[in-house]
């Protein structure tokens, strides 16, 4: 018996050492083809601030071969380009397209570790303050040159999760696939503040939901996903609180159901 509850004991250690937000929603990603997707321009082009947040479990944080891309876990297409991805080695990294035609970043000093739970706060501001926060610690910062951030001329990018996909295919590119699972995302129309920032990234003030809600523009709780019908992600536009549904979309263009893909498990 005593046998039995101290392997009882090991057991529910590892479950919530692995699994410690268990029960709540979450999309595992594979990499392959499979991302998430939205069909809508859910930011608005033309801000002098924006913020991102994703909190996530990387599964192999050096998968990608890929200088240019890495493992972009959370990236805002078109109508501007600004993601939070891992590099090639593993390191946390903000980065974002200027109206230059070139990508500019900060990068995080420590490489981040398999399986272990994250929450990234990333903060830009054009000729501003810009700074990337891990769990509660700022990892990064700089001033951002003074340019807006744009799109590609020649390419258009959807919003999001799990990679990168182009708008001509709607499908993701497997070197840079995210590997782990996301547990939700927001964007915001407006940089937080450093101690919003901190806060948020260090789960202090709950979910990304709760933080500066009147620049909220996109809103992914992942909320029972996949659901029976399909996922919806939660929009706030015009700084209104008008809540607008919209579909995340998977591999080929298909709304992602229940049994659609393999790739992607609910936990």
């Amino acid at each position: 018996m005593l046998r039995l509850l101290s392997l009882s004991k090991v057991i529910l250690f590892l479950l919530f050492f692995f699994f410690p937000v268990l029960g709540e929603p979450a999309v595992y990603f594979n990499g392959g083809e499979y991302v998430l997707w939205v069909d809508t321009a859910g930011m608005e082009a033309g801000k002098t601030s924006y913020a991102i947040s994703v909190t996530f479990r990387p599964a192999d944080v050096d998968y990608s071969t890929s200088t240019t891309w890495g493992q972009p876990v959370w990236f805002l297409g078109d109508p501007l380009l600004l993601n939070f991805t891992l590099t090639k080695d593993g390191y946390p990294q903000l980065r974002w397209y200027m109206a230059t035609g070139a990508w500019d970043y900060i990068t995080g000093s420590n490489v981040l570790t398999d399986n272990a739970l994250y929450t990234a706060v990333g903060t830009w501001t054009q000729n501003g303050y810009t700074a990337l926060y891990i769990n509660g610690a700022l990892v990064a910062s700089k001033t951002a040159a003074n340019y807006h951030i744009n799109h590609y001329a020649s390419r258009s990018y959807n919003t999001s999760l799990g990679g990168y996909a182009i708008k001509a295919s709607d499908i993701g590119v497997d070197n840079t696939a995210f590997r782990g699972v996301i547990y939700e995302a927001c964007a915001w129309i407006d940089a937080l503040t450093p101690q919003d920032a901190l806060n948020l990234s260090a789960k202090v003030a709950g979910t990304c939901y709760d933080i500066n809600p009147t620049k909220l523009s996109i809103y992914f709780p992942l909320e029972d996903f996949p659901d029976q019908t399909l996922a919806e992600g939660l929009y706030y536009y015009n700084q209104k609180n008008a809540i607008q549904a919209r579909a995340l979309y998977g591999h080929g263009g298909a709304v992602i159901k229940s049994v659609a893909d393999d790739a992607m498990t609910h936990k």
